[in-house]
């Protein structure tokens, strides 16, 4: 997950904090019963490879537009195509099967509006 988006959220909670507000649950992964499963039995889980691809790609702090973001991914094996106003990923799983995930069935951080926000911060930052 972004360095950027986690300093959002801190900030946002001692604000929420110091105002009284109430403080948001940080938004979660969204993990079948079948994935939790497979996670607890130390098994491979396609989902959980296709979020930590995802994340890796966003990891690398250079990735500041939509076209290099789409490249990273391309470099770590995932396919990234809008449908819509939402995003769907897709690649070929460590079975070399392939695989197909929507970003509603991995959870809020990796979806477009989130995704574009963050790439849109970090060109702002890369202009100072």
């Amino acid at each position: 997950k972004g360095e950027s988006v986690q300093r959002a959220r801190e900030m946002n909670d001692r604000l929420a904090s110091r105002e009284n507000w109430h403080i948001l649950e940080p938004p979660k992964e969204r993990q079948t019963e079948t994935e939790k499963e497979l996670i607890a039995k130390n098994e491979y889980s396609y989902m959980d490879d296709l979020r930590e691809r995802i994340n890796k790609s966003l990891q690398d702090v250079s990735v500041s537009s939509y076209e290099t973001f789409k490249e990273r991914l391309s470099d770590n094996g995932v396919i990234l195509s809008e449908r819509g106003k939402t995003f769907s990923y897709a690649f070929l799983d460590a079975n070399n099967k392939q695989r197909r995930a929507r970003e509603t069935r991995l959870g809020s951080d990796f979806g477009r509006e989130t995704i574009l926000h963050e790439l849109e911060n970090r060109a702002r930052q890369n202009e100072f």
